[in-house]
């Protein structure tokens, strides 16, 4: 059975052979035929020949022509901000700056980039299209009108909810026209990727999504064409409310359990795709990692309406050995058990690396001791006399001040054990500007550190991350600064360090700089509520940390200067609290902030 049809009948709920296998290739077809990602996606002839080569390198039954969600929302008029290793990004957004619907420009599929991805797409079709099933992918409707408004859209949900409507059902007319145009050249499944779906709360993926993806996945249907809804992000809150709408499959990523989607995808007889991870397992995994984590998503998986892929769009330096091994197990049952046995049996006879050590900076007064003490004792717990460590990593916190650890390795005589390594600190151009005026231990970092990571630069304007290397130099000359996006770097920890001068002390327990308030939950809460008194509060706190009763289950929940995070439930007991770090005048007004939010209380 060729891919094309074996994923096709995967799609279709249908049992299969094998699992069907689709790597979503996006900027990463750049990479693997030497190309930069900016050049690549406005490129019909390097589309074609990076999607052969992922064709000859990994194997595929189905592949997407283009992963780029920016696509329809340049030909509305967004401005995009580009990268050399991922897709651009929306650097303005028309309706938050005073136009209006009727002032954007009439969505037309010859205008923009569409012309470069149908025309990659016909010669795909003719080419390999026998034989590996090709994705359109499209914008969906309210990640479109994110794109259009902005952040505002969150509140304007709350203030002016018809507008939003209107705005979404616009963006659900859009993914119509590019739905048809990719159906007409060839396409075998239209993937509507939603991932800001998974920033709401299912009643209102209800009231605002679910009609607008209703009539889509109805137009593609009426069209003989299969569909896919695909949420990148934590979308366990909405998984019901996906599963309610008319789309043949259900995509998610490492986020939500695949048994979960699994389940739900049963009850209402469509076919689910996911969740190799992305970051942990491909791109900074092994060979080993990638096939154990491709084992367990086809145990879980099965053999029936079950396709095999990566939560998101591959980053672009994922090491082509790793998706390679995926495809090995995908198609090679016994290599597949093989691997199971052996790689399993090794990883099981390996101790656990981590040591956590909870409560703040480990660098204070109150942290120290317990710091001290983990690595008196590491050498014994890991058996070092039998198996030399190669080397302890520590991660500090972001209000730690790291000039300190030269003089405690000298005062504890640690430094007979270990040898001080690389210092390395990471900065985001978007907070670290705002984080050196607020926070004493960002510069103090930033001058211990032999290597400054400029993280994200994917997401930062040119001018940000000028601004912020020039913040960076000024604070350390002999700091090497490397550009990254998600951190995908080689670093030698354990490396020769340079020689430099350390000297800082011991942070006291308590900072007035600094304060420090606890949130406990009784029972679910509002998490919508909690967003917004935390960004109202934006000046106010540097870091809200912990989990969230929401929905029947705890999810994480990470405020910092960058922006929200987290979404993903514990990977094991959880206490219902947040932690917040405030700045210490601003705790009574933190405080009053936060009363009254529903089944929350603050500890005093």
């Amino acid at each position: 059975m060729k891919g094309r049809e074996l994923l096709l009948r995967a799609i279709r709920n249908e049992t299969t052979p094998r699992p069907a296998w689709l790597p979503f290739v996006g900027a990463h077809g750049a990479r693997i035929i030497g190309q930069k990602a900016s050049a690549y996606l406005q490129s019909a002839d390097l589309v074609v020949q990076g999607l052969k080569k992922a064709r000859e390198l990994y194997r595929p039954d189905g592949l997407p022509v283009m992963f780029d969600l920016q696509m329809e929302a340049e030909a509305l008029g967004c401005e995009l901000r580009w990268s050399d290793q991922g897709p651009p990004s929306v650097a303005a957004h028309p309706l938050e700056s005073g136009k209006s619907l009727p002032d954007l420009p009439v969505f037309d599929p010859s205008q923009g980039r569409f012309p470069v991805a149908l025309d990659a797409l016909r010669t795909l079709k003719k080419d390999i299209g026998s034989d590996v099933a090709l994705y359109g992918l499209i914008c969906g409707p309210f990640t479109l009108a994110l794109h259009l408004l902005g952040n505002s859209i969150f509140m304007q949900m709350f203030d002016h909810p018809d507008y939003v409507k209107a705005v979404v059902g616009f963006c659900a007319s859009v993914g119509r026209k590019a739905a048809q145009a990719y159906l007409e050249n060839g396409a075998d499944v239209i993937a509507v990727v939603d991932p800001m779906t998974s920033q709401i709360s299912a009643a209102h993926f209800q009231e605002f999504c679910t009609s607008p993806l209703n009539d889509l996945f109805n137009f593609i249907r009426e069209r003989k064409g299969c569909s896919s809804l695909f949420v990148c992000g934590d979308a366990s809150r909405n998984l019901e409310a996906m599963g309610a709408t008319t789309c043949d499959n259900m995509s998610i990523d490492e986020n939500i359990p695949l048994e979960n989607v699994r389940d739900i995808t049963r009850a209402c007889n469509k076919s689910f795709g996911g969740n190799l991870k992305l970051t942990s397992v491909l791109l900074l995994g092994n060979e080993d990692d990638a096939k154990l984590d491709a084992i367990r998503c086809i145990d879980i998986g099965g053999g029936c309406g079950y396709i095999l892929s990566p939560g998101c769009d591959l980053p672009f330096n994922v090491p082509e050995r790793n998706l390679a091994a995926v495809a090995a197990m995908v198609h090679d049952r016994y290599e597949r058990e093989v691997a199971k046995r052996t790689i399993i049996a090794r990883s099981a006879a390996e101790a656990d690396a981590v040591y956590s050590i909870p409560g703040g900076s480990i660098f204070c007064r109150c942290l120290v001791t317990e710091f001290i003490d983990a690595l008196q004792t590491l050498p014994e717990r890991f058996n070092a006399a039998a198996a030399p460590i190669e080397g302890v990593v520590i991660e500090a916190s972001g209000m730690a001040d790291p000039r300190v650890i030269r003089t405690l390795l000298q005062e504890t005589r640690l430094d007979r054990l270990y040898r001080l390594g690389s210092i390395v600190a990471i900065v985001e151009p978007q907070s670290f500007l705002k984080l050196i005026h607020t926070l004493p231990a960002i510069l103090a970092q930033v001058e211990a550190a032999d290597r400054v990571l400029v993280n994200k630069t994917d997401l930062a304007s040119p001018e940000e991350i000028a601004a912020t290397e020039q913040a960076v130099r000024e604070a350390s000359s002999r700091a090497r600064i490397v550009r990254t996006c998600r951190c995908a770097v080689d670093v030698d920890l354990f490396g020769r360090a340079p020689k430099r001068e350390l000297h800082g002390e011991l942070a006291p327990c308590v900072d007035p700089d600094y304060a420090r308030l606890t949130l406990r939950f009784s029972g679910d809460t509002d998490v919508d509520d909690l967003r917004r008194r935390i960004v109202a509060l934006s000046d106010d706190i540097y870091r809200a940390k912990g989990f969230v009763p929401a929905g029947g289950r705890l999810l994480s929940f990470d405020y910092s200067a960058a922006g929200l995070g987290g979404n993903t439930p514990p990977t094991g007991a959880a206490e219902p609290a947040l932690v917040f770090i405030v700045k210490g005048p601003s705790r009574p007004r933190v405080a009053r902030a936060l009363s009254g939010l529903k089944n929350a209380a603050l500890e005093t």
